[in-house]
């Protein structure tokens, strides 16, 4: 399964950088320090262990409501980083 998935991240790399970059223009942060991260070479592509967290990491961003603009100006106005989207 690990292998697979590898294949499967190597295979959609570029996909991937493009939807990060298009969630880093839409103003998610996160995906902004994951761009700049993979770029950057921090993090090690070939190590299994960082990969399977950071798959991990991704499916879990993935599941997660997405911020409307309203949200984000709330979040601004009270100077919260950690406050989650209404669903």
């Amino acid at each position: 399964m690990t292998a697979a998935a590898g294949k499967t991240l190597e295979e959609n790399s570029e996909k991937i950088a493009k939807s990060l970059l298009e969630s880093t223009l839409d103003g998610n942060v996160t995906s902004a320090k994951l761009l700049f991260a993979l770029a950057e070479g921090q993090i090690d592509c070939e190590d299994e262990v960082v990969m399977r967290r950071l798959c991990s990491f991704a499916e879990g961003l993935a599941s997660e409501p997405e911020w409307t603009g309203e949200d984000v100006e709330a979040a601004v106005e009270t100077g919260s980083e950690q406050c989650e989207p209404e669903v």
